[in-house]
């Protein structure tokens, strides 16, 4: 069937329910410190990326939440700063879009604070804990 990832995007999109930020927070500070403590287990970092977004949302909660848990936290393009014609379906980058997103990524990635490299974008060292 021609075009059925496009159809299959609009059928099953749905508007998210709005989450307050007290509820937010108090959701995500005991999640994310759980899965902090299981990548330092494992001597593992994480790294939270935002993705972009449309929808032009208060973006302090996550990285309040990320802050505190002293988990590195990235965020290429604030919600609501790229625009429309960026995105292919309304969530996901077009070619255009994901060259500007991944050019952004890049840059936030090389200034993470160093470690032993474990990959790598176009030469730009990845770090790792």
């Amino acid at each position: 069937m021609p075009d059925v990832r496009n159809l299959t995007t609009v059928l099953a999109w749905q508007p998210a329910t709005h989450v307050s930020d007290e509820e937010a927070r108090s959701k995500a500070l005991p999640r994310l410190r759980e899965l902090k403590a299981l990548c330092d287990q494992y001597d593992v970092r994480l790294i939270i990326l935002v993705p972009p977004s449309l929808r032009n949302l208060d973006a302090n909660t996550l990285p309040a939440v990320a802050k505190a848990v002293d988990i590195p936290l990235l965020m290429p393009a604030k919600p609501g700063e790229m625009s429309a014609a960026l995105f292919r379906d309304g969530f996901h980058l077009n070619s255009a879009g994901a060259k500007i997103f991944t050019e952004k990524l890049r840059s936030q990635l090389t200034s993470l604070d160093a470690g032993p490299t474990v990959g790598s974008l176009d030469g730009a060292s990845v770090a790792s804990q």
